[in-house]
């Protein structure tokens, strides 16, 4: 008996063949104006506006604490890690990244132990006062692009990765 390939899919992530989509985030950094990251968009794609939000400045986010989540802080920092202390965690980090202490920007901070409570990390919460301490020390040069629909063409995504930091937003 022979096996046969019939269908070849190539799958971006697990999280695509469970809810067979994908929200896709583009990080531009170093990109000094709209308008830098705007003609950088339309020489790679020129149709990037039927599936992407318009660029934003990061720092001026709404959400900007998830932002941050996405960025500084994914989960997958911990996957395999030993032991997590407040010295190693990617909180730390990520406050450390800003110049910051972690205690000045969570509003648990003191609460957290980490050797009780590992695996609920994402249960730190940045205060309203430390994201607007951290967007104070944000660049002006950090952009967003966010799609606007699941699943932007793949072949697009491919270029943009080129110029920009691609996160799968599941």
């Amino acid at each position: 008996m022979t096996n046969k390939i019939l269908f070849k899919f190539n799958i971006q992530s697990i999280s695509d063949v469970i809810t067979n989509s994908s929200s896709e985030l583009f990080v531009f950094k170093n990109k000094s104006s709209y308008d830098e990251v705007i003609e950088l968009l339309n020489r790679i794609y020129p149709d990037w506006r039927n599936e992407y939000e318009e660029p934003v400045q990061a720092k001026t986010l709404d959400d900007l604490g998830s932002y941050l989540d996405w960025i500084y802080t994914p989960w997958s920092c911990y996957e395999n890690k030993k032991t997590v202390t407040r010295e190693n965690s990617i909180q730390t980090k990520l406050a450390v990244k800003f110049h910051l202490q972690p205690k000045d920007i969570y509003e648990n901070w003191k609460e957290w132990d980490p050797k009780a409570d590992s695996h609920k990390l994402r249960d730190l919460r940045l205060s309203e006062k430390g994201i607007e301490m951290i967007r104070e020390k944000m660049s002006d040069n950090e952009w967003a692009l966010y799609s606007i629909t699941d699943n932007p063409d793949w072949d697009y995504q491919e270029k943009l990765m080129k110029v920009a930091s691609r996160y799968h937003l599941g």
